[in-house]
C-alpha cells in the first residue's frame, strides 16, 4: 500500500494564455510529490488557493504568469491587490511572478509584495523550477529546524525537571546520598 506523504507541494499556476502551463505539467508531474491546480482567471485562482487544505506542512507556491496587456502600472497593482487577498486567505502562499518586461524595471513594484520576479525568455522554465524547488528546500529545511529547536526544548526541559527531583530528593531523603 502507498504511503501518503504530508509534505506535498500546491503549485497554484494562473496562466490565462497557456504560455508554460504544459511545460510546468511535465516538469512537476509526480502526483506524489506535487498537485498543480492551473487556473485562467483570478476568480478561480481565489477559490482553488481557499480550497487548498490549511496544513503547516505543504508548500503552496502560486506561479502568476502576467501578459502584455497586465504589464501596466494597473495590472501591477492588481496584482498586488491579487497577492494581499491571497495572502489573507493562506499566509504560507509563495508568489513567483512570469514578467514580459526585465526584472529591473518591474522590481520596484514587486519587491513590496515579496515576490520572486523571472522573466520571460529561452530559459524561463528551468528557472521557474529552480526557485520552486529551492522554496520546497527552505521550507522543509524551516520545518526540520524547528523540530530539532522543539525536541532540544523537550530534552531541556525533561532534564531541568529530573535535576529538581534529585535536588527535592536529596534534601527529603538525605541518607540515600
Amino acid at each position: 500500500m502507498a504511503k501518503t506523504r504530508t509534505n506535498l507541494s500546491y503549485l497554484f499556476l494562473y496562466d490565462p494564455t497557456r504560455l508554460i502551463s504544459d511545460e510546468i505539467h511535465d516538469r512537476f508531474k509526480n502526483i506524489l510529490k506535487y498537485k498543480i491546480e492551473s487556473c485562467i482567471d483570478h476568480d478561480s485562482l481565489l477559490k482553488t488557493v481557499e480550497a487548498a487544505p490549511k496544513s503547516n506542512n505543504i508548500t503552496k507556491i502560486c506561479i502568476y504568469v502576467m501578459n502584455g496587456m497586465t504589464e501596466s502600472e494597473e495590472g501591477l497593482n492588481n496584482l498586488k491587490d491579487l497577492i494581499s487577498s491571497l495572502s489573507s486567505i493562506n499566509d504560507n502562499l509563495s508568489f513567483i511572478c512570469l514578467l514580459n518586461k526585465p526584472e529591473k524595471e518591474e522590481k520596484k513594484y514587486t519587491y513590496p509584495l515579496s515576490c520572486i520576479t523571472v522573466q520571460n525568455n529561452d530559459n524561463v522554465i528551468l528557472r521557474i523550477t529552480n526557485h520552486v524547488l529551492g522554496i520546497i528546500s527552505k521550507e522543509n529545511l524551516d520545518r526540520k529546524y524547528f523540530a530539532a529547536k522543539r525536541a532540544v526544548q523537550l530534552f531541556l526541559a525533561f532534564l531541568l525537571f529530573f535535576i529538581l527531583i534529585a535536588a527535592v530528593s536529596y534534601f527529603v531523603f538525605p541518607q540515600y546520598f
